[in-house]
């Protein structure tokens, strides 16, 4: 099931999705990899997502896995991500109670999404602007990949 609104642009000339984004100032185009062409994007469509999750599971240190890896609790996330029409490789992640992470979190200036109920109140507390959605290793019935996909659908367009 793909969403109707790709976060990412597609060159109208070639029709790859392999468009860049400009290396510092947001206000200029992207440009395609493929043919070079410059690719007007939607403001919408600039804003980066970073995913900000608690902090890393027992489990997740001891094998060295991170979100950003697609392994454990991202897997779910990316699958999600990939159904929806959306490069998990393109969105940035972070854990909110990681050394150095909350500065970070602060200057970023696209849409930033907390994975989890305290990630939820943490980010209310110190007044950043956020979309919630359920965190990706939850149990029960959003468990269920078409469920959980439908929920960041949601969550996402609340956003764009």
């Amino acid at each position: 099931m793909k969403i109707d609104w790709p976060l990412h642009p597609v060159c109208k000339t070639c029709k790859s999705s392999r468009v860049v984004p400009p290396l510092e100032d947001e206000d200029e185009d992207w440009w395609c990899e493929d043919c070079t062409d410059f690719v007007a994007v939607k403001e919408s469509r600039r804003k980066r997502l970073l995913f900000v999750g608690e902090k890393r599971s027992k489990r997740a240190v001891k094998i060295g896995a991170r979100i950003a890896d697609g392994r454990l609790a991202g897997k779910q996330l990316f699958d999600a991500l990939k159904a929806l029409g959306i490069d998990p490789k393109r969105c940035q992640y972070t854990n909110w109670w990681e050394r150095g992470t909350r500065r970070a979190v602060r200057a970023h200036k696209g849409t930033v999404v907390a994975m989890g109920k305290k990630v939820h109140r943490a980010l209310d507390k110190v007044g950043i602007p956020h979309v919630a959605i359920v965190h990706p290793a939850a149990r029960g019935p959003i468990r269920l990949k078409a469920r959980y996909t439908a929920h960041v659908r949601q969550a996402l367009r609340k956003a764009a």
